[in-house]
């Protein structure tokens, strides 16, 4: 997996791309489990080693670009963009749309879910699998 990040403004808004190489990975379900001899439950989100990864990847881009003060866009309100081109056809465009919120948010690209005013996404065929993201400010 590879992420290419870079941020424009263009027309007096600031926009910030993000590319991921690689198959788009849906939101999986949270799983839980007994504790063996105990009436105790654990959870444990599936996609947990995945998010951190990326968020990882594009907090290290960040920092190549300057962009040592995050959130990137602090309390401004923003349009998110994403374009997933699959290989397979059989994932869920929402559970993906769910992943990439997760991944830009909690003060890595905005502070919080209630700075998304607007969401675009569609889902594409594609030989090589990745996800595009443009993360806009709005007024």
């Amino acid at each position: 997996m590879s992420v290419e990040v870079f941020f424009c403004n263009h027309r007096g808004r600031d926009s910030l791309h993000i590319g991921i190489q690689g198959e788009p990975v849906p939101q999986g379900r949270p799983r839980a489990r007994r504790v063996p001899g105990s009436r105790r439950l654990v959870f444990w989100n599936p996609n947990r080693a995945h998010i951190t990864s990326i968020r990882n990847a594009i907090r290290d881009q960040l920092t190549e670009l300057g962009m040592r003060d995050l959130p990137v866009f602090r309390q401004q309100k923003v349009k998110v963009t994403m374009n997933f081109h699959v290989q397979r056809d059989n994932k869920d465009v929402d559970n993906m749309e769910k992943l990439v919120l997760d991944i830009l948010s909690d003060n890595l690209v905005y502070s919080d879910d209630i700075w998304v005013v607007q969401v675009v996404h569609s889902k594409h065929d594609a030989a090589e699998g990745c996800t595009n993201i443009e993360v806009t400010t709005v007024e």
